[in-house]
Parts: structure tokens; C-alpha cells; sequence
């Protein structure tokens, strides 16, 4: 039976919730992941957009705490204004506290701020000496500007997620060139798609993920179940590749 683990699903208080759907409760996140079958997630704090990152992140760490399944994201901002602790340090405490991966959110209605080197290269230069993946929303940034992220530091784990299913004239020349880019597979709905992908690059590229609560996670769970690929390929999607990239954080 395959074992699915979600890389992308927010916990917490939204804004403005997706047809009524919100997690505040790390229980609450529990029996919707039950009812789907999915056995772990990777959870980021929503909070973190709008409030305060570190704060939001501290507040994650507290409602995750005893749900072995639920895995924390911590969301991360540029070191230069002191929101957060300097690079390293920060990246020492995500160790000390079993944070395996980060999520950025520089568009102008989250966390506004640039990707270019002078803004984030510090904290992007920590994060990929450790090998921790980094999580990216494709509309919070553009193709010269992940192109120019990825020949920075071809070491780093960098995750798109929230993509569309008409991005693989982009994507291809990209992963003919970075192994270090991954692509999160709840938007990437295209006729086929996984099925291209992993004959022309293998199946180690793609993660399963929901976007949940913001999509219901039926569309992605078929995606992966219903693709014609090997049983090999269809459980490092639903959750081998994650779970690869997590273990090499810190060294693990």
C-alpha cells in the first residue's frame, strides 16, 4: 500500500479560508489527513504571512508537539532587517528543534522581499551548507528568478510548489541543468504530466503534496495513484523523495 506523506499543508487560521476550509487545530489537521489516507505532512504556519514569522513558527513548534505525523516547515525571512536570528544561528536552532525544512514567501502580499543575492543569499548560502530544502510558491517569483537561484547554490534543495500544469517548456531546460530542483505536484495536473516527467527525468523530481486546506487533497492522491509508472516510481513521489530530502537536512 503506498504510503503518502504531504509536503505542502498550512495549519493554522486563514485570512480568508478556501471554501470555508481551515485547520487550527494540529487535531483538527489530524482527522483530514486520517479520512484522505495520508499517513504524514509537512506543515507550515500561515500566521507566518501576515504576523510574525518567528513568532508563527515558535507557535507551530507548540501545536505540532506530540503528533509524530506532522513534520514543521519553518518559514524564513532575509537576515538584514534582524527579524529572525543571523543565518547560522538560525539554522542551528531549526536543528536543535527537529526543523528539517523552510518555506520562503517573498510576494508583496506575504513577506515582500527580494530573491535576488544581495537580499537572500546569506540565509539561502546557510540553509543549502546544512541541506535544507526550501519551499516556493512558482507565483511568488518568476522563471529568471529561480533560474538565477539555482545556479547561486546548486546544492541547496529548492521545492516549487503551488505550480500550474503549463510550466514544462520553463521547467524542462531547468531540470536539464539542476538536480537540486524539485517540483510539488497538487497544481502540476497537466494530461500526462507525471508520466512525461519521469520518463525524461526520472521519478526523484516530483513530490507529493495538497496545498491543503487551500485545495481538497482527492485531485493530488489520484494524480499519484492513478499515473502509469512503476510501483517504485509511484511511492518515491507519494513520499520516498520527501523523505529522502528531509533525512539529508543537518546531515541526518
Amino acid at each position: 500500500m503506498t504510503s503518502f506523506f504531504d509536503c505542502y499543508c498550512g495549519l493554522g487560521y486563514l485570512t480568508a479560508p478556501a471554501f470555508g476550509q481551515e485547520f487550527p487545530t494540529a487535531q483538527e489537521l489530524q482527522v483530514a489527513l486520517e479520512d484522505a489516507g495520508i499517513d504524514a505532512a509537512l506543515v507550515f504556519s500561515p500566521a507566518a504571512f501576515e504576523y510574525d514569522p518567528f513568532l508563527a513558527n515558535q507557535a507551530l513548534m507548540e501545536e505540532i508537539a506530540g503528533h509524530a505525523n506532522l513534520h514543521p516547515c519553518w518559514v524564513l525571512l532575509p537576515p538584514a532587517t534582524g527579524e529572525q536570528p543571523p543565518p547560522l544561528e538560525l539554522v542551528t536552532l531549526m536543528a536543535e528543534q527537529g526543523v528539517r525544512a523552510a518555506r520562503l514567501a517573498p510576494g508583496r502580499t506575504r513577506n515582500n522581499f527580494s530573491l535576488a543575492a544581495w537580499s537572500v543569499d546569506p540565509l539561502l548560502e546557510a540553509l543549502a551548507q546544512a541541506h535544507v530544502p526550501v519551499f516556493l510558491d512558482l507565483d511568488e517569483s518568476d522563471w529568471p528568478e529561480i533560474a538565477a537561484l539555482l545556479a547561486r547554490h546548486p546544492t541547496l534543495p529548492l521545492v516549487l510548489t503551488n505550480v500550474t500544469y503549463r510550466v514544462d517548456r520553463y521547467l524542462y531546460p531547468l531540470w536539464e541543468r539542476h538536480d537540486n530542483l524539485y517540483v510539488e505536484i497538487s497544481g502540476y495536473q497537466g494530461l500526462r504530466a507525471i508520466e512525461a516527467a519521469v520518463l525524461r527525468f526520472g521519478p526523484e523530481r516530483l513530490l507529493f503534496g495538497t496545498h491543503m486546506p487551500r485545495f481538497t487533497p482527492g485531485a493530488a492522491l489520484a494524480a499519484v495513484t492513478c499515473a502509469e509508472i512503476s510501483a517504485n516510481a509511484r511511492t518515491l513521489i507519494a513520499g520516498g523523495n520527501l523523505r529522502r530530502l528531509l533525512e539529508a537536512a543537518h546531515g541526518h
